[in-house]
């Protein structure tokens, strides 16, 4: 038995997840929609999903943009457009920028203004550009005015439109003050509606 315990402990440790500066990430697949949500997105509008991961504002949105996913991505990772993104937003800033293990790293400062308030955070956006997503969190190395700001971006091929992309957008964003479930569900929808439009208008512009 003492025998087999080198052998059994070597094949242990092959078998265990080595512990990685950032874990994998898994793609989802797109949200299932229903024949109603299909026919909102084809008239133009979109699809907005609420309480995501039992988490009331945590909220997911869908758009159809009469753009290939290139041009869309391209209006994605355009910083310098992001403050329309936000009407909020007054300014952004990129302070790094890297490629790692096929991901490109995005480090950008938002600077807003939320009813005369100053905000500022700090975001570490991870680009999968095979997997056509990316997804966020942010940078646990910089202080922010937010708790939590998570969130990813998925494009896929339009499914009613061959020319076209379909755009997925998450965001679960916390404040540091204490406010309602109603009004962080009401500023999360706002803040989902008003990113959503303007990538769609800003890549149907540039096709």
């Amino acid at each position: 038995m003492r025998t087999l315990l080198p052998a059994l402990m070597t094949l242990i440790l092959a078998l265990a997840p080595v512990p990685t500066a950032d874990a994998a990430h898994v793609i989802p697949d797109p949200p299932e929609l229903s024949e109603d949500e299909e026919a909102k997105l084809a008239a133009g509008k979109l699809v907005v999903h609420k309480g995501i991961d039992d988490v009331p504002w945590k909220v997911l949105g869908v758009i159809e943009i009469a753009a290939t996913p290139e041009t869309v991505w391209a209006q994605i990772l355009d910083m310098d457009t992001r403050v329309l993104d936000n009407k909020s937003a007054e300014s952004c800033e990129v302070y790094g920028d890297t490629t790692e293990g096929g991901i490109r790293n995005l480090y950008v400062t938002m600077y807003l203004q939320v009813v005369g308030r100053p905000i500022v955070y700090h975001n570490h956006y991870r680009v999968d550009a095979a997997g056509s997503y990316m997804w966020f969190t942010l940078d646990p190395d910089k202080e922010s005015d937010l708790v939590r700001c998570d969130g990813s971006y998925h494009v896929i091929p339009s499914p009613q439109d061959d020319a076209g992309s379909r755009l997925i957008y998450v965001l679960d964003t916390e404040p540091r003050t204490n406010l309602p479930d109603s009004l962080r569900v009401l500023m999360a929808t706002k803040g989902l509606k008003q990113m959503l439009t303007s990538v769609k208008k800003r890549a149907e512009d540039a096709s």
